[in-house]
């Protein structure tokens, strides 16, 4: 859906694939940054029309899937693992992924640049071909793992279903309780 082959021997190839590739903010518009993305909204996956209202539960939280918030956070992890740059949720329903910088800490855990823009006002022109390549493979990278989400995502929307269960917490709170003579007695 969201990967393209590429000619990597065509410089034209490459950086037209590179200008023209979908882009989205990397924090808000009035950051004016922006990086590769690719739209994830429900209405443009693809998704069966009798699995939609399913999808649109599951995108806006109003039905819990941790087996698909564990799937995306080892694909995510993945990713990062193989290129050094994480995948993040972005807009105002959260219907875009998009790329970012990320750098890995000690205790395991990575630290994103959301305000850093991919390429923003690129035109590649003083690349040489090696890093025009480079470029070229993780934006592909990054599109393969997006479909790789998307087909995670449809997956789930077919081979499981909404469950109920009541979740009875003990929540502790303090009362003021007299410690001799009481206020109405």
């Amino acid at each position: 859906m969201f990967y393209q082959k590429v000619n990597r021997r065509s410089r034209e190839a490459m950086t037209g694939f590179l200008a023209r590739h979908y882009r989205y903010n990397t924090m808000n518009a009035w950051n004016r940054s922006t990086s590769y993305a690719n739209d994830v909204k429900v209405p443009n996956l693809d998704i069966p029309s009798e699995l939609q209202n399913l999808a649109y539960d599951v995108a806006s939280g109003e039905v819990e899937a941790p087996d698909w918030d564990i799937f995306f956070a080892r694909t995510v992890s993945d990713f990062y693992q193989r290129t050094g740059y994480h995948i993040g949720f972005n807009g105002r329903s959260s219907g875009y992924l998009v790329l970012y910088e990320a750098e890995a800490n000690e205790d395991g855990t990575y630290s994103l640049y959301p305000g850093r823009s991919i390429d923003m006002y690129e035109d590649f022109a003083g690349w040489d071909m090696q890093d025009l390549r480079g470029r070229v493979e993780l934006v592909q990278d990054f599109d393969k793992t997006c479909d790789r989400l998307r087909e995670g995502f449809v997956f789930m929307l077919e081979h499981y279903a909404p469950g109920q269960y009541t979740e009875v917490k003990k929540i502790p709170h303090r009362v003021m309780e007299p410690a001799g003579k009481g206020l109405l007695a």
